[in-house]
């Protein structure tokens, strides 16, 4: 452990990065901090770091930013992807009006700042808070970044016509995020906290319950932080028949990581942040 934070994962490519031609993909939670630093026009993936701790103050973040004096490089394009407690869709035509309600709701600190995104193509309001003080921390050292929320992301990116559904999942150490899909519609989006394997399962037949989707027939997409003969996985394997592992899509020569490991960092690069903080 060094300065209050522990380094997961570190890969670097050897020569000189030139940060105007790459772009910064940040994600920030309450318990880890990982970026990516991709090559725009080559898709190649050049830097990337997870840092993890017992909780989110500035001083880490700070402390973070000085191991790393290429974050403090001007970009070609920034994109910070927040991973928070609250986060929920509207139909975009209902996203009028004080909608704080809906954090208290989930028992948000209310100092916490509210942001918005319009999903593309999905007539929807993402509505996501981020801890006041990080978001101010992000504005001051990454000023020209957009911001995109993660179920944005697994929308933005699932395929059209899902007849028989899709749970698209991307598993943290402590949670995991989930979007279900049946053909064009999104029937939910959430995050949940687990402490087995079974619990993630248990999550997974609900939703299937809930909307009447088959468990021989929805297609379970997968990525995150496990290898194919971990306990989660082989959770997962004994209750669904269609499992995917969804890989990444830039050029990766340095990790020597599983594919799926990190796709929603790779996904942040490839879409467009449409917020309104």
């Amino acid at each position: 452990m060094k300065k209050g934070f522990q380094e997961q994962f570190g890969y670097s490519v050897e020569e000189e990065v030139i940060s105007s031609q790459c772009h910064l993909a940040i994600q920030i939670g309450s318990d880890y901090c990982g970026f990516s630093i991709c090559h725009i026009e080559r898709n190649q993936l050049l830097q990337l770091k997870r840092y993890t701790f017992n909780a989110i103050e500035p001083s880490l973040l700070n402390a973070i930013v000085e191991s790393n004096p290429i974050l403090d490089s001007p970009f070609e394009k920034i994109t910070i992807q927040p991973d928070f407690t609250f986060s929920t869709l509207l139909p975009a035509e209902l996203n009028i009006g004080d909608t704080t309600p809906l954090v208290f709701l989930e028992s948000t600190d209310q100092q916490d700042h509210l942001i918005t995104e319009y999903v593309r193509n999905k007539e929807m309001a993402n509505l996501y808070s981020v801890p006041f003080f990080v978001l101010n921390w992000l504005v001051q050292n990454f000023p020209s970044a957009g911001y995109i929320h993660g179920h944005s992301v697994m929308i933005d990116h699932a395929a059209a016509d899902l007849p028989n559904g899709l749970l698209r999942l991307d598993i943290a150490e402590r949670h995991f995020s989930i979007v279900a899909f049946q053909n064009h519609q999104v029937l939910l989006a959430s995050n949940y906290t687990f402490n087995t394997p079974i619990d993630i399962v248990f999550y997974l037949l609900k939703i299937c319950e809930a909307y009447h989707l088959s468990q021989e027939e929805v297609i379970v997409e997968v990525s995150g932080l496990f290898s194919t003969d971990a306990k989660i996985y082989r959770a997962i394997y004994d209750y669904f028949l269609n499992i995917q592992l969804k890989p990444t899509h830039w050029d990766d020569g340095i990790t020597g990581c599983p594919a799926h490991y990190f796709t929603l960092l790779n996904e942040i690069t490839s879409c467009e942040s449409f917020q309104e903080i």
